[in-house]
C-alpha cells in the first residue's frame, strides 16, 4: 500500500469519527441556546411584571471550585413580598471573592405569582449570562452543523 493511500484511509477514518462527534456539538449548542432563552425570558418577565423589594443576604453558598481551587460564593437572600410572605432564594450567579456580605441589604426583583423566582438587581450583570448563552449556543450549533454537512459531502465524494 502506498503512502497516499494510507493517508487517505486514515483521513476517512478520522472523518467518520468526527461525523459521530459533531451531532453532539450541535446538541450542546442547541442546549445552550435553549438555556439562554429561558434565562432571558425570566429576566424579561422580571422587567415587565416584576415587583421590586429589598432583602438581606443571610448566607453565602460556596459553589464548585475552578482550576485554581477558588470557589465562587452565591448569596442567599431573604425578603418579604408585598403580600407579607417571607421568601428565601439563592442568586443564580456567584463570585470570588464574594460580591456581598452576610447582613448586607440588596435591591431585588421578583415575580409576584412566583416570588422564589427572584434576582438581585445587578444592572447589566443580569444580562451577561443570557447574552453569553445566546451568543455561544447558536454559534456552536451552526459550526457543528456546517462541519457535519461538509464531512458528509466529503465522505460521499470519496472513492
Amino acid at each position: 500500500m502506498d503512502q497516499q493511500s494510507l493517508n487517505s484511509d486514515i483521513r476517512r477514518a478520522q472523518d467518520r469519527s468526527l461525523l459521530k462527534v459533531l451531532p453532539l456539538v450541535i446538541v450542546i449548542g442547541l442546549g445552550l441556546t435553549t438555556a439562554g432563552f429561558f434565562v432571558a425570558k425570566l429576566q424579561i418577565e422580571l422587567w415587565l411584571h416584576g415587583h421590586t423589594s429589598h432583602g438581606e443576604v443571610i448566607a453565602l453558598h460556596s459553589g464548585t471550585s475552578n482550576s485554581s481551587g477558588r470557589s465562587s460564593y452565591k448569596p442567599e437572600v431573604e425578603f418579604t413580598t408585598a403580600s407579607g410572605e417571607v421568601v428565601r432564594f439563592i442568586h443564580r450567579t456567584g463570585q470570588h471573592p464574594a460580591a456581598y456580605a452576610i447582613g448586607e441589604t440588596v435591591q431585588l426583583s421578583y415575580l409576584p405569582n412566583q416570588p422564589s423566582h427572584a434576582l438581585i438587581d445587578e444592572a447589566l450583570m443580569n444580562l451577561l449570562l443570557p447574552s453569553v448563552l445566546l451568543l455561544i449556543g447558536p454559534a456552536l450549533a451552526a459550526l457543528g452543523l456546517r462541519g457535519w454537512m461538509k464531512l458528509r459531502r466529503r465522505l460521499a465524494l470519496a472513492p
